[in-house]
């Protein structure tokens, strides 16, 4: 029995999505429309999201070529083996009421340096707003119910876990949470099964709905480790990540409305993570300085025979040309610290920072303040140029973050990786490292840490313990 399904998936976008689709003239990463100016995901796209959150799933390479499709080699002739799982465009729902689509401004920094690129670093993206939502329409085919009901079933528990979508994952956005799964199921070999799917089909490119007959729930299998935390501004103190001079000549602070038009200030996830990431390189280098390596199990800071030196942790750079050769090839091998937790150019990292996002509440949250720009050699004030911007100043502002972690196979190099993030939290909450415009203090204090599991809680304990005994 030939057995046909067809499939829609819930989807949410809590921190909103980027489907990049290049740049235009104006340095603006566009997002991707179809012909009628609507925003969506690519079919394509997402069927790559799926075939890789499949492999990493099933572990299994034959199962996931027979789904997805392959090219297969017969007798030296290329062949391209057919999927039997296709996605449609994902078309989001409305966006308040104009299709409105919010852009963010962002400088390209020198990975090495840490500094704004000079001349040409500034660029803009498009983005869907958060919360954005919609149904991923996917079509089940050529095969018998038993195997159908089975891949849907997988598909249920991978749809558990946290997916991301969309460019722009460093920058905390992207993040796909699942809340059901619906479909039909048709048999092709009976006539009134093959019209009513036809009769589907058809209002489904007309209209994009149809009724389901069957629906079944994702449940939360979170494997990644998660901490929640919650923060705020010192009492007394400012704080400001601005969009840069409006054409009042007055900075703002950065803020976004999401898909139903509620307002909240925003710290981009990419302020939060290079703070991260150039402090954690600094506690492993440290580290490593201090004892040569962590442990003699762990086996970090060591590629092959060679030894990765403190100042080169986190590239990835090897001295050897031919082992750096070989490391840019199969950067999974490189056992850097730094490097597997926030990846580069050329390796996936296993650390993601979302946006975050607190809302928008009374007038008294932020206040104007005057300042004049001085010049870098004389110290003395430019004359004219004499600017304003508005900080936030309510400690009663919260700011919701959240870190993610994918677990790493040996658990000594997890215990590390937590060791760090949890001397960096430390360290924002005390102020010795700072987030933010030079034109407010940057200092954000912890009010609250959870963790998703029972997994490091004496650690996150010892952490509330200090962030008791060293309160605002």
């Amino acid at each position: 029995m030939s057995s046909y399904y067809l499939i829609a998936i819930t989807v949410k976008f809590p921190e909103g999505v980027c489907p990049g689709d290049g740049l235009n003239g104006s340095n603006i990463l566009m997002i991707s429309r179809n012909g009628s100016c609507r925003p969506v995901i690519r079919g394509s796209a997402l069927a790559g999201v799926f075939r890789d959150a499949f492999r990493n799933y099933s572990n299994d390479d034959h199962y996931v070529n027979k789904w997805f499709g392959y090219v297969s080699d017969d007798n030296g002739v290329k062949k391209m083996e057919q999927s039997h799982f296709k996605l449609h465009d994902l078309e989001f729902n409305e966006i308040d009421q104009n299709h409105s689509v919010p852009v963010r401004t962002h400088n390209a920094i020198n990975r090495h340096t840490g500094a704004v690129i000079n001349g040409g670093g500034l660029f803009s993206i498009e983005y869907l707003p958060p919360n954005i939502s919609g149904n991923i329409v996917a079509e089940l085919e050529g095969l018998n119910d038993e195997e159908c009901i089975c891949f849907i079933n997988n598909l249920k528990d991978l749809l558990g876990e946290n997916l991301f979508f969309g460019g722009n994952r460093n920058r905390g956005i992207g993040r796909a949470v699942f809340s059901k799964i619906r479909y039909n199921a048709y048999d092709c070999s009976n006539v009134s099964d093959y019209a009513e799917l036809l009769d589907s089909k058809y209002y489904l490119n007309k209209t994009g709905k149809i009724e389901y007959k069957k629906e079944i729930l994702v449940k939360n299998n979170e494997n990644d480790f998660v901490i929640s935390v919650k923060l705020a501004i010192p009492r007394g103190e400012d704080f400001v990540i601005g969009y840069g001079p409006t054409l009042s000549n007055t900075s703002e602070p950065q803020w976004v409305k999401d898909a139903s038009g509620k307002k909240y200030w925003r710290i981009p996830g990419s302020s939060i993570r290079g703070v991260f990431r150039s402090w954690m390189t600094r506690l492993a280098a440290l580290d490593k300085e201090k004892t040569g390596k962590i442990t003699d199990d762990a086996g970090l800071f060591r590629s092959g025979e060679n030894e990765i030196k403190g100042d080169n942790i986190g590239w990835g750079f090897i001295e050897k040309e031919e082992e750096r050769k070989k490391y840019l090839k199969n950067p999974e091998l490189l056992d850097d610290p730094i490097l597997s937790l926030f990846g580069s150019l050329y390796k996936r990292g296993r650390i993601h920072f979302s946006d975050v996002l607190a809302e928008v509440g009374r007038e008294s949250e932020s206040q104007v303040r005057k300042h004049v720009a001085i010049d870098s050699f004389s110290g003395a004030a430019n004359e004219g140029a004499l600017f304003e911007n508005m900080v936030l100043v309510s400690p009663d502002i919260s700011f919701n973050l959240n870190i993610r972690i994918k677990q790493n196979e040996n658990p000594q190099k997890n215990e590390k990786e937590i060791q760090w993030l949890f001397q960096t939290l430390k360290s924002l909450h005390l102020g010795i490292i700072s987030i933010g415009s030079s034109k407010g203090s940057g200092r954000l204090i912890i009010k609250d840490i959870r963790a998703n599991s029972n997994y490091q809680q004496d650690k996150i304990r010892e952490l509330c313990k200090f962030i008791k005994d060293n309160h605002d």
